[in-house]
């Protein structure tokens, strides 16, 4: 009787519930939605940026989701489920390929160029955007569900979150909401992780 209890598998409703409240999901889906927020047309207004990562924040439930299915399947089959991986890396790397080609016509700089280059410098480009949520999601999602999920390190798992500090604070931002310098946004985040140790 035991044994048939601990065999029974999920249904698919309560499957799909468990992961998707799965807080490794939410972490990362966090993580690219203050990417995005950053990389939002500051032309509209700051309101529009919030929505803006917002739906970039619901997408990536969705598409983790789907991502963390195959890190689920990579785990159980390790052959065939590095060959899925491999697939779906080749898959989003053809289309981020695509969507910077179609971003490049008619804008000045290259992809790599306008990466580099403080947003409020140039005009907005959804395309380069795209390419570039494209790239983090499989990147941040890889990392962070390895560093909870696979191998716990919570050192690896504090870096993850830098991230978008680090991408922030190259920045020059004209807003007075907006953090100035990179020496500051390293400050407060230190600031804040020392005091919720301590605290």
């Amino acid at each position: 009787m035991m044994n048939e209890i601990n065999n029974k598998k999920p249904s698919l409703k309560e499957f799909c519930l468990s992961t998707i409240i799965d807080p490794v999901l939410w972490y990362t889906a966090l993580i690219m939605a203050a990417l995005m927020y950053h990389y939002s047309d500051w032309e509209e207004s700051e309101i529009h940026a919030a929505f803006y990562s917002l739906r970039w924040g619901v997408v990536t439930l969705v598409a983790g989701w789907l991502l963390f299915r195959v890190f689920d399947f990579m785990q159980k089959h390790h052959l065939l489920g590095s060959l899925a991986y491999m697939a779906v890396s080749m898959l989003i790397g053809v289309g981020v390929r695509g969507v910077i080609n179609k971003g490049g016509v008619n804008y000045p700089i290259t992809w790599g160029l306008w990466f580099l280059t403080p947003q409020d410098s140039m005009n907005y480009n959804k395309w380069y955007a795209f390419a570039f949520y494209l790239l983090f999601l499989l990147f941040m999602a890889s990392v962070i569900y390895y560093f909870t999920k696979v191998r716990y390190r919570i050192f690896m798992n504090f870096l993850i979150f830098i991230i978008p500090f680090a991408i922030y604070g190259k920045e020059y931002e004209k807003n007075a909401y907006h953090l100035h310098n990179t020496s500051f946004s390293w400050i407060c985040t230190a600031h804040g992780i020392l005091s919720s140790a301590s605290g």
